[in-house]
């Protein structure tokens, strides 16, 4: 069976499964949270279990984590699914099988790639079709009818999934699929050698048992019984304790007022508000090592030579402004540095000042 799209929708699913009832294997992916288990003996289960399926004969697996309750927990399916994908192959199985991933975690086209790059076939985000259910019964979405919506999510998903893929140069899902093309960032170099190989972490991070503590957590907490409504957590916009943005809205405030003003002093006001924050990007872990024997002045690069090898991040224009754009480049020109912004074109004002 040849699928035109890695995407599922619930009844893909559904139907995929009925058509393939007799090659096709469902691995759940929770288990008891009250259980003496824990995640490391859990992902060991569901690995076998795929094992022992594609030796049976089974040619589809469904790895999911729709059994997920009060009482049940789920491994986290970006983890499960690269450890199934990473076992099959190490037992020279994956190719006898497809490995097909049901999710209630996976919402947006980041994590649809992300299981992909790991290894799934295809991906069903199982939690969608009752959230666009929701929304309409609110008449939120007006006169568009449910399979419409639905269409727009799938083609959307695809869209972003061709623009991750082509961004590296390539042009059909089965190429990028199970390539690993990522870095990981906090998590232990022994938890991505075990189930992520081939990947690199080069500041290493949390291992299994402090993922599992994260999960139970956000567990607990998204079923308690007076949580009438989920905390949405701050990712996309700023919101008190919460999750922490590098460019929240008082630094962005504090760095206009001192543009604006064209004050300096306002300037390292926000400056020093931005080395007081607590370290959210690889570079906040980096400081300047003071020598004590520090060279002479005229032993040392002139600040004019020094601002030569600067160049501002390559920006294309759709995704700064015009204005943004020249104003780099004016600023680049009136120090010597080069300006790798914009389209390739250049105006008589970039160049003139």
């Amino acid at each position: 069976m040849l699928l035109e799209s890695p995407v599922l929708l619930n009844h893909e699913l559904s139907t995929l499964k009925n058509h393939l009832s007799q090659y096709t294997t469902e691995i759940d992916c929770t288990y008891d949270i009250n259980s003496k288990t824990d995640f490391l003996n859990e992902i060991q289960r569901v690995c076998a279990e795929a094992e022992q399926a594609v030796r049976s004969g089974s040619q589809h697996l469904i790895i999911t984590d729709k059994h997920i309750s009060k009482d049940r927990i789920a491994l986290p399916m970006i983890l499960a699914t690269s450890a199934v994908h990473s076992y099959l192959v190490k037992n020279n199985l994956r190719t006898f099988t497809s490995l097909n991933v049901s999710s209630l975690e996976c919402l947006d086209v980041h994590y649809f790639a992300v299981l992909i790059g790991v290894g799934a076939t295809t991906v069903n985000a199982s939690l969608i079709e009752n959230i666009v259910s929701d929304r309409l019964n609110k008449n939120i979405y007006h006169n568009i009818s449910f399979s419409t919506l639905l269409n727009n999510y799938k083609k959307a998903i695809e869209k972003g999934l061709r623009k991750i893929i082509s961004k590296m140069g390539i042009s059909i899902i089965s190429s990028y699929r199970g390539g690993k093309n990522f870095e990981i960032i906090g998590l232990s170099r022994s938890m991505v050698e075990s189930f992520f190989p081939g990947m690199s972490s080069r500041i290493s991070g949390i291992g299994l048992d402090g993922l599992e503590k994260r999960v139970r957590r956000q567990h607990q907490l998204a079923f308690q019984s007076d949580n009438v409504v989920l905390d949405i957590g701050g990712e996309f916009r700023f919101r008190a304790n919460n999750e922490l943005h590098a460019y929240e809205g008082v630094s962005i405030h504090m760095l206009q007022e001192a543009v604006t003003r064209d004050s300096y002093n306002l300037y390292k006001n926000y400056a020093q508000r931005i080395y007081n924050m607590k370290p959210i990007h690889i570079r906040d872990l980096l400081k300047f090592n003071e020598s004590q024997n520090p060279l002479k002045l005229d032993h040392v690069q002139s600040i004019s030579e020094i601002r030569k090898s600067f160049v501002s991040p390559g920006i294309s224009l759709g995704a700064l402004s015009p204005e943004a754009h020249e104003t780099l480049a004016i600023a680049m020109n009136r120090i010597g540095s080069k300006s790798d912004s914009g389209e390739g074109e250049k105006t008589q004002l970039d160049t003139q000042n």
